[in-house]
């Protein structure tokens, strides 16, 4: 009977130390590796919080203006010297590819120039026959155009024609750069309204399917 007590007693106490040792078992370390990235996260994570922190958060400022920042140049309308480019700028065909309408600018004849010319030469061709019939037209007169529907109204003459932006003038009355403004109608329709450059013919011309109107020269009184 002692010796059954004795083995029971035995087995307790193995069966309590065996537990004792499975409570003890230490957990595995985590890698030198893990750590560090474990610690690198931590240190990301206030700066994404600010990010999506509220609806108002951008990611990235738009940086100060230097406050010796200049504009460019070309922000700012400068006088248009060259006719070529304000014409490109400012005149375009209407959709029927007859008129071009002109900027609404005013027209300066100046003083040095004003009743100083009395007529113009235009040159008109008839695109079915051949060669080219010169006409003299009266400032503020209208010609009509034999065998058509056309009427040409002759304007100002402009012996040194120049755009600046502002308005449109002579810078002189020598014939640098001869300009007549006309209006062309066809049948009573207005077809053309603009300028016509003697040493520039080809800038925004006058488009027809069978006449071509060009500017020859100005006839002083």
């Amino acid at each position: 009977m002692k010796n059954l007590i004795k083995l029971v007693i035995v087995c307790a106490v193995t069966v309590l130390a065996l537990a004792c040792q499975k409570a003890e078992v230490p957990k595995p370390a985590i890698p030198i590796e893990s750590q560090k990235d474990l610690v690198a996260q931590k240190a990301q994570s206030p700066a994404q919080s600010e990010i999506v922190a509220g609806p108002h958060t951008s990611q990235s400022a738009a940086p100060h203006e230097s406050p010796d920042a200049k504009p460019d140049d070309n922000d700012h309308g400068k006088p248009i010297d060259n006719q070529e480019t304000a014409h490109e700028a400012h005149g375009k065909d209407k959709a029927n590819g007859h008129a071009q309408p002109h900027p609404k600018l005013e027209v300066d004849v100046p003083d040095s120039v004003k009743g100083k010319w009395e007529s113009v030469k235009l040159g008109i061709t008839d695109k079915t026959k051949s060669g080219t019939q010169t006409v003299t037209v009266k400032l503020g007169q209208v010609y009509k155009v034999p065998g058509s529907g056309l009427a040409v109204e002759v304007g100002d003459f402009l012996p040194d024609f120049k755009m600046n932006g502002i308005a449109i003038t002579s810078v002189s009355n020598e014939t640098n750069n001869p300009a007549v403004q006309v209006g062309i109608t066809e049948n009573g329709k207005e077809i053309f309204k603009g300028w016509l450059y003697s040493k520039y013919p080809s800038i925004h011309p006058f488009q027809h399917d069978r006449f071509s109107i060009v500017l020859l020269e100005g006839i002083k009184k």
